[in-house]
């Protein structure tokens, strides 16, 4: 049986890689990843506020990189991988256009965001093709999770919506292993 995750912990393998920017008379340069990463596919989604997307999560071993290139979105790693230390725990991230941000989420790992600014533009690098029939969602309003959106009456895709809870997901066999 899965251990009551512990609400200060980090979830293991999520890290912020440091964000190199350069300042001149043309603006500013932020290199956002520069580590090794098979790069199979990069996506971008732009959304407005109140926009919830996740929590996703693939049954294929797919890490991402994950940046907001305008605007500013709450975003969130839950770590869903049966047997990890840190299962059930939820790191936040804000992500913006003036922070620079980027957060790595390894494979196995939950991912989500909430827009907060009228709009924003989210950048994903995935090592792994996006795959239907191998990606699932944890329903991101689970009260399990404890993630506080900040904008009141998000929107939701149909698929979100009505994705299982996180202990639902467990007892379906559905989540991934560590």
């Amino acid at each position: 049986m899965q251990r009551v995750p512990n609400r200060s912990q980090r979830v293991a393998g999520v890290e912020e890689p440091p964000v190199h920017t350069h300042v001149d008379n043309r603006g500013t340069l932020a290199r956002w990843h520069d580590q090794p990463m098979m790069v199979a596919q990069a996506n971008v989604t732009s959304s407005p506020r109140g926009v919830i997307r996740g929590v996703h999560y693939a049954l294929h071993p797919q890490a991402k990189r994950v940046t907001c290139v305008h605007g500013a979105v709450l975003d969130v790693a839950v770590d869903l991988r049966v047997g990890s230390p840190t299962f059930g725990v939820v790191d936040v991230f804000l992500l913006n256009d003036q922070n620079r941000r980027a957060v790595h989420i390894p494979a196995g790992v939950g991912h989500g965001f909430q827009v907060i600014t009228d709009t924003a533009t989210v950048v994903y690098l995935l090592t792994e093709p996006h795959t239907p029939d191998l990606e699932l969602s944890v329903n991101p309003l689970d009260p399990d999770l404890g993630i506080n959106w900040p904008v009141d009456e998000p929107t939701l895709s149909d698929r979100d919506k009505t994705a299982p809870t996180l202990h639902a997901a467990l007892e379906s066999g559905f989540l991934p292993e560590y």
